[in-house]
């Protein structure tokens, strides 16, 4: 696994070898940031404000700091992916643009003072597939301040995950790349 483009283009990634994590393919990396950049939302990634929940490798987070996003907030709480996602920030020499919380996304804290009242630009969700995460992880998010009018999340679920946005979302956009598929909401306050 490696950054697709940007100042950290090919910078290679450690991965977990025995963990149930399953990081987001190069490709579908690719394929989201082609999307997000050729739309609407690019100026959310240039000098935008970038939080990864569920964090686990830091790719998508990186990635958004490699394409020139201003800062990330990565949320993670295995232990053991904390490690990883750690070294992987070192790698990317991005340690004074990232704060890593380990903490569970579901015992989220309140947004910090500087994205208070606005929320980030992007938050980005991979929660385990199956479990109905991303739709809590959405509803605290709201409810403690990440997400403001014109935030952009995207969740990524199994393709054939039946999903509901909790209010105030909306459905912007549903994209499928083989195992992924990207949900792009955002508030209608």
């Amino acid at each position: 696994m490696r950054i697709i483009a940007g100042r950290n283009r090919g910078t290679r990634l450690l991965t977990p070898t025995n963990t149930n994590t399953r990081p987001t393919s190069d490709r579908a990396r690719e394929n989201l940031f082609n999307i997000l950049a050729h739309g609407q939302w690019s100026s959310h990634i240039q000098g935008g404000r970038v939080a990864d929940f569920f964090a686990g490798t830091g790719a998508v987070g990186l990635e958004a700091l490699s394409r020139g996003a201003r800062y990330c907030w990565f949320i993670e709480s295995n232990r053991t992916i904390l490690s990883i996602l750690k070294s992987n920030v070192q790698k990317c020499h991005r340690q004074d643009q990232c704060v890593i919380k380990a903490v569970s996304v579901l015992a989220l804290p309140i947004a910090p003072p500087e994205i208070t009242g606005e929320g980030v630009d992007m938050l980005f969700l991979d929660p385990p597939y199956h479990q109905n995460l991303g739709v809590s992880a959405l509803e605290i998010a709201l409810k403690r301040g990440w997400l403001g009018q014109n935030s952009l999340a995207i969740l990524q679920c199994h393709p054939a995950e039946n999903i509901s946005l909790p209010a105030p979302l909306a459905l912007w956009e549903d994209r499928r790349y083989g195992a992924n598929r990207f949900l792009f909401a955002r508030p209608i306050f």
